[in-house]
């Protein structure tokens, strides 16, 4: 088993949603894991999503895919996605493929997301 899997954790009240996404998503399933992860916390009804990027180190083709059908999903709710706290490296990682531009990217600093999500402390999202 790789050292570095994909983590998805989720909480909050409907109106202030978060989410943390650590590790790599490098393989079609994690990448299928994340957009269902962010598919449903897009269905709650919220107007904002926090995503805490800290600890993201990578994300494949396909990831970035399903940030980008994520992002789709949310303008068409009306939701605004803020995705805070990425690396330098995942920035061009991002950057390479154009999808860095079409997100709201905050450092982490600006994360107003439930503190527990954050810190590792909320619900992990079972794929």
């Amino acid at each position: 088993m790789p050292a570095q899997t994909l983590t998805i954790q989720f909480g909050g009240p409907p109106t202030n949603q978060g989410v943390s996404v650590r590790g790599t998503c490098s393989t079609a399933e994690e990448a299928q894991c994340l957009q269902e992860a962010l598919n449903k916390a897009i269905a709650r009804g919220s107007d904002t999503l926090w995503v805490d990027c800290q600890q993201l180190r990578s994300v494949s083709y396909e990831g970035q895919q399903a940030i980008f059908q994520a992002e789709q999903q949310a303008r068409l709710a009306h939701l605004i996605i803020y995705w805070c706290g990425m690396s330098s490296a995942l920035i061009q990682e991002l950057s390479a493929t154009g999808l860095y531009l079409l997100l709201r990217s905050l450092p982490a600093t600006r994360y107003q997301g439930p503190e527990h999500v954050r810190q590792g402390k909320a619900t992990v999202f079972e794929c």
